[in-house]
């Protein structure tokens, strides 16, 4: 290697280590080589918070289209040559806290990128405990529990061809990956530890184990490539009316929000046989990979059989479990969710039921139950 190119990959692996030291609660000794290599002064904090510089990252880079919030935040920290940890420290946030939009602004003058683009991808909580509903990617989601916040969920070809999170892997219900025609994994292939945010990189486990790598293809089902493809676009806010009409669903249900989709699937695909019952608490808890994935193909078999007259309204109302419709027509996330959903209960469950839904919550009867287009 050139002198001179040795010289600058020496220099940039200084640059690093100096701005993560500084976010170490640094000796004296460290704050004054830090601040001397930087010539920036400490913004003064409020009591008990970490530092944080008015500098920037000595690597930036924008989130890439379709990328992961969380996923941006670690590949950023993963090539300044820290950990998501060393970040939080830089942005003055506590070791274990979460990342949310109103961190953007502050992640904003780290990278010189717009702070509305960063606010975008990172996930925004509202509420406590049980009514906790969050907004991201320009998205509503009615649950906690509809994004995948604390463990994550790969590819692991893309993870191996394109270095980067996708956005569509942070839906609790995305299972498989359209493009390579293989599952997604929540645990690491190797040892099965979980995979988590925290972790050294992109392709790398926090166990050591690299994640990315060759995937069996299977025959994967249509079914579970079609639900992708559905969550994928409406996630991307596009319009999915000639996709739909393709595979034979309902074109009606085109403007259901991502939100909605989700819950539409897991209210159709989660009894595996008649009359089953739903656990106490499984709406409130992140699937596994393959949970979702067993759930999203029922649901969607369920759906085109249902949509192609193949499976009557009385037959299907046997396996549907209403609870995830009934909570989302109450507090839709999205404009047509309720419209939408309200005539689905209507059709499966008829006008009695729908009734009497409308009479336990009486704002739903200034609505329509039997409009053309919803």
């Amino acid at each position: 290697m050139p002198a001179e190119a040795t010289f600058a990959l020496s220099n940039a692996m200084s640059l690093k280590r100096s701005f993560w030291q500084l976010m170490r609660a640094p000796s004296n000794w460290t704050l004054r080589c830090c601040l001397k290599r930087f010539r920036s002064p400490l913004v003064v904090p409020p009591s008990g918070a970490i530092p944080l510089l008015d500098v920037q990252l000595p690597i930036r880079f924008a989130p890439l289209v379709g990328e992961s919030g969380l996923g941006y935040c670690l590949r950023l920290a993963h090539a300044n040559g820290g950990g998501l940890v060393n970040l939080r420290r830089a942005l003055g946030m506590k070791d274990r806290e979460a990342f949310r939009q109103w961190h953007a602004p502050a992640l904003a003058r780290l990278v010189e990128v717009g702070k509305s683009d960063l606010g975008w991808i990172l996930p925004q909580a509202v509420g406590r405990g049980a009514g906790t509903r969050l907004s991201c990617y320009g998205c509503r989601f009615r649950s906690r529990s509809a994004l995948r916040l604390r463990f994550a969920q790969v590819c692991p070809a893309c993870v191996s061809t394109y270095l980067f999170s996708k956005a569509e892997w942070d839906l609790s219900f995305s299972a498989v990956c359209v493009e390579h025609r293989c599952n997604l994994i929540d645990r690491c292939p190797k040892c099965n530890a979980a995979i988590r945010w925290e972790r050294p990189s992109i392709e790398w486990g926090h166990c050591g184990h690299l994640l990315g790598g060759l995937q069996q293809v299977g025959q994967m089902a249509d079914q579970s490539l079609l639900a992708q493809a559905i969550l994928s676009m409406r996630l991307g806010h596009d319009c999915v009316e000639g996709l739909l009409v393709e595979a034979g669903l309902f074109p009606w249900l085109a403007k259901l929000s991502v939100d909605g989709w989700m819950n539409l699937l897991l209210a159709f695909g989660l009894g595996c046989d008649r009359w089953a019952v739903a656990r106490p608490g499984i709406f409130g808890k992140i699937p596994t990979t393959g949970f979702a994935r067993d759930v999203v193909r029922r649901g969607m078999e369920r759906l085109i059989a249902w949509s192609q007259s193949i499976l009557d309204s009385e037959e299907l109302a046997h396996f549907v479990i209403d609870v995830p419709m009934v909570r989302l027509i109450v507090e839709p996330s999205g404009e047509f969710d309720r419209e939408i959903l309200l005539r689905t209960f209507s059709m499966l469950y008829g006008s009695k039921a729908a009734d009497q839904l409308k009479r336990c919550h009486p704002g739903l009867g200034q609505l329509s139950l039997f409009e053309d287009d919803a």
